[in-house]
């Protein structure tokens, strides 16, 4: 699979099979994934105003083994982006391309410096990452006072195969650059919102 930066108003192309909400934020950083040059799959992500991970760890309100890297809380700012809308049209569903998407703009984020976290009800989509090692869960994962309408709320925050004390476990990175990868080695310009750039990852 490929993935390519997109423009909002692709949702309209997906926004139908979405399981919840065919509403999608105007501010939305957007990415397609291609099957064969077919568009498969979409997610967005928006901005949150405020980094609640490393406010929450940094006043003590989280433990401070949460998994988060150390160096990360401690060193320059961090930009948090949130899973906002995520689709896999109907062709192409029960292939894993959801979080496979997921995974691989969770790395584009990652490796500009930034964050990445997502919230989910969907039972597939969450445990997943309960499962993977690239993934660490939030204490509101799954606890009943972050339920929607009885739904219990999947929360995790991306690591990728950085390990808390801020080294990288070479054998997770091996295992994540198979799963994805940067095209050309570079991200081209930062994430500034709806505007575009040409950067591609590829994901298998």
């Amino acid at each position: 699979m490929e993935v390519r930066r997109a423009l909002p108003r692709e949702w309209e192309h997906f926004r139908e099979h979405h399981y919840k909400d065919h509403s999608l934020k105007g501010d939305s950083v957007v990415f397609v994934g291609l099957v064969g040059g077919r568009a498969a799959c979409f997610t967005a992500l928006v901005q949150e105003p405020l980094h609640f991970v490393r406010r929450f760890l940094s006043s003590g309100n989280w433990p401070l083994d949460l998994g988060y890297p150390e160096p990360w809380l401690s060193g320059r700012h961090r930009i948090l982006y949130r899973e906002h809308r995520s689709v896999v049209l109907p062709d192409f569903q029960g292939m894993g391309l959801g979080p496979l998407l997921c995974d691989a703009v969770a790395c584009y984020i990652l490796a500009q410096g930034n964050d990445f976290t997502s919230q989910t009800v969907h039972p597939f989509y969450g445990s997943y990452r309960d499962r993977s090692p690239f993934w660490r869960p939030l204490p509101s994962n799954r606890s009943l006072g972050s339920a929607i309408n009885g739904n219990l709320k999947y929360s995790h925050i991306f690591v990728g195969a950085t390990l808390p004390d801020g080294s990288v476990d070479p054998q997770l990175q091996q295992l994540l650059k198979v799963r994805a990868q940067l095209e050309g080695g570079t991200l081209g310009e930062a994430l500034p919102g709806d505007s575009r750039d040409e950067s591609g990852v590829d994901a298998w």
